[in-house]
């Protein structure tokens, strides 16, 4: 294997490029459900009827994040507020809508948690218990609240109010508000990592649920994959096209545009693509034939229906067959021997890489099995381009992966954007198509 000099790592945020215009995390579900109401219709239809006994529908998933509120905790329903009040800050007309329904979904919220906070147990009722009742005093939780919130029902007015707000975030009439409670309550990742777990412990329903979203993301990307590459020709889709030629690329995505451009001898699809699919039971990665000519509905009928078995007759196990994407799950699991041979692989480039330069990764936790391989190669030149790599959150996710404290870094400019460095890793605060990758490659 020859020795890269430079190693490419891309994450999400490039696919959110202008001209591109994939939806970030917190806009998929709500995407993917409009396409199903159009665009995606018969395949839906399709899927469904090849799923006996589906009973997930996106409106039934808002309800029952709706009635689940009660039972998230005070740090959770704190983050919902958090992420509504960012958004009605940056309204300054007091009459806005958007800002008045901002102000009103936050008021419930901090009721839900006045009343959480006030059903705890503080330290004077704790002491009291113990000296009441002694020794027979720690058969009493202590952690407990007054109130099981578990058995807790929101009010009419409460549910409807999120409702019509996460009914917003799913249709065409959505608003800044909408999108930042349904991108936190309506996480398709999140979804993906509860009904994925089914295969494991074989709760059917979860699996049929699996199925069913994991190939509706699917047909939404592969949907979106190719009205993009019918506007850009050849290689001239945004950010793509300015990849220097011989680069050594790693995809955290699963768009085709990075192999069109580099060639599939220099592309890693750390979490697989969108032209594969994965059987369960035998593990067996297969590549769909003649991907590239087939519409999703021709592929639906022909590769995955007909290796799916749900009801399985004598003798005859359960087939179920999953796109070849990987779960979002922090402790990643295994779909095929052959992505355990691609990780190695893209750890070898990066080990032997003289320069890596990752834009648009974010260094999630849920990918710390990737961060894990960035660890084990502290002490080479990163550079790490994003619009929100400069603030304190993503600094101290660097500590995490890099062990670069905070407050170590220096400012400095790259390319006239803002950026903060210490020893050979820098922060880059621009878009991904906004940087010169040739320069970064050779600084």
């Amino acid at each position: 294997m020859s020795k890269p000099e430079n190693v490419l790592i891309i994450g999400a945020g490039v696919d959110c490029t202008t001209g591109i215009d994939l939806p970030p995390a917190n806009r998929l579900l709500p995407e993917i459900a409009q396409f199903l109401e159009k665009d995606g219709r018969e395949f839906e239809r399709k899927l469904r009827a090849a799923l006996p006994g589906l009973r997930f529908t996106f409106k039934r998933f808002i309800k029952s994040s709706i009635d689940d509120l009660s039972k998230k905790d005070i740090a959770e329903l704190r983050t919902l507020v958090i992420k509504v009040q960012q958004v009605i800050n940056t309204i300054v007309d007091e009459a806005d809508p958007i800002k008045k329904q901002g102000k009103l979904i936050t008021l419930l919220f901090e009721r839900l948690v006045t009343i959480q906070q006030a059903s705890q147990l503080d330290e004077e009722i704790i002491e009291l218990i113990k000296e009441v009742f002694g020794n027979k005093a720690d058969d009493v939780d202590v952690t407990d609240s007054v109130i099981d919130f578990h058995k807790v029902t929101l009010s009419d007015t409460f549910k409807n109010v999120m409702r019509m707000t996460l009914q917003q975030s799913l249709g065409s009439d959505t608003n800044a508000v909408a999108d930042a409670l349904g991108g936190d309550m309506l996480d398709i990742e999140q979804l993906l990592v509860q009904k994925f777990l089914g295969f494991y412990n074989e709760h059917d329903a979860d699996i049929k649920n699996y199925l069913y979203i994991s190939w509706c993301f699917w047909a939404f990307l592969v949907y979106r994959q190719r009205k993009i590459l019918d506007t850009f020709k050849g290689n001239d889709v945004p950010f793509y096209s300015t990849i220097p030629e011989g680069t050594k690329a790693i995809s955290l995505n699963y768009t085709i545009f990075l192999e069109k451009k580099v060639g599939e001898e220099h592309a890693i699809y750390f979490h697989g693509d969108l032209r594969k699919y994965v059987r369960m039971d035998t593990r067996d990665l297969t590549t769909i034939e003649r991907f590239d000519e087939r519409d999703i509905l021709e592929i639906l009928e022909e590769e995955v229906i007909p290796n799916i078995n749900l009801e399985p007759v004598e003798g005859q196990d359960q087939k179920h067959v999953i796109p070849a994407l990987v779960p979002p799950l922090r402790l990643k699991p295994i779909l095929s021997r052959s992505y355990i041979e691609l990780w190695h692989r893209a750890d070898y480039w990066i080990g032997h890489a003289d320069k890596i330069v990752l834009v648009g990764y974010s260094l999630s936790t849920s990918d710390e099995h990737f961060n894990d391989i960035l660890r084990a190669h502290r002490g080479k030149k990163f550079d790490i381009v994003g619009p929100g790599v400069l603030s304190v959150a993503f600094q101290k996710r660097c500590e995490k992966v890099f062990g670069i404290a905070p407050g170590s870094w220096s400012k400095t400019k790259v390319q006239e954007h803002d950026a903060l460095k210490f020893d050979g890793v820098r922060l880059i605060k621009a878009n991904a198509d906004a940087v010169n990758l040739s320069e970064l490659f050779s600084a």
